[in-house]
């Protein structure tokens, strides 16, 4: 829509701003279609199969509670809850066809997730370079269309100019993030909670984050997200300090004016 947008500006001697399926196939062929192949390389699930139900390595022993025949708990004399030993031997483990719908998110901004922790998910998100590429994907086109319509009016210093602040602001609140998720949290500090980095532990405020990813990759996924109002999440915001959970706040009400 924007690059049929920016064909208004320059054309002047057409009455049209191009075919609608023209830009879909190629938007679907020529940008979509190659970064779902590269998430397929690096694991993540992309099928049509029904979720697979597996055997776990360490079943699970468990207080399960008894229910009557109208499937109510049954309680003791105490009001507790009566409950027998059981064991899980078994896990179901939804699939389905994330790739595809991942790298349209992405590169969309249409944010959400396949799965509910989105790409925290192990299936959604498993290696550092398919973190990479989705963090790529949500700021690429928005970033690259900025040197596309300086080209398009004829005029690149109009696109730099509009990327250069673009990029001046990101930085700023992506350094702010950083440091105060790094410094961890205060009111732990203050509660004698080691949040220094060391052999047994990453330092800095971990709550909410993947240790797969950890602070850095976290800051930066929840600064871009946010600026880019696209809405995907590799760690949880509401863990994040209030300084630095500042940041993807301050993103989101900005884009969304």
């Amino acid at each position: 829509m924007l690059i049929a947008f920016v064909r208004g500006f320059q054309r002047t001697s057409v009455s049209t701003i191009g075919n609608f399926w023209t830009d879909l196939a190629r938007t679907t062929l020529f940008i979509l279609l190659p970064l779902a192949l590269v998430l397929v390389s690096q694991g993540v699930v992309q099928t049509f199969s029904s979720s697979k139900t597996v055997e776990l390595v360490q079943p699970v022993t468990y207080d399960n509670p008894k229910t009557d025949a109208a499937g109510q708990p049954i309680k003791d004399e105490k009001g507790n809850p009566v409950t027998e030993p059981a064991t899980a031997r078994e896990q179901t483990i939804a699939v389905g066809p994330a790739a595809s719908q991942i790298s349209t998110k992405q590169l969309g901004t249409n944010g959400g997730g396949f799965f509910n922790v989105n790409s925290a998910h192990p299936f959604e998100n498993p290696t550092a370079l398919s973190n990479f590429l989705q963090l790529l994907s949500i700021l690429l086109i928005s970033a690259a269309l900025c040197y596309t319509f300086g080209v398009m009016v004829k005029d690149t210093r109009q696109g730099w100019a509009v990327l250069a602040t673009m990029t001046i602001v990101f930085v700023g609140l992506l350094a702010v993030a950083a440091w105060s998720e790094s410094n961890g949290n205060p009111v732990l500090a203050r509660l004698g909670v080691d949040q220094t980095a060391s052999a047994t532990q990453p330092g800095g405020n971990m709550e909410g984050k993947e240790a797969r990813f950890g602070i850095a990759n976290s800051a930066l996924w929840a600064t871009a997200t946010t600026a880019a109002s696209n809405g995907s999440v590799n760690s949880m915001y509401e863990s994040y300090t209030p300084l630095g959970g500042l940041v993807p706040l301050w993103d989101e009400s900005s884009s969304a004016k």
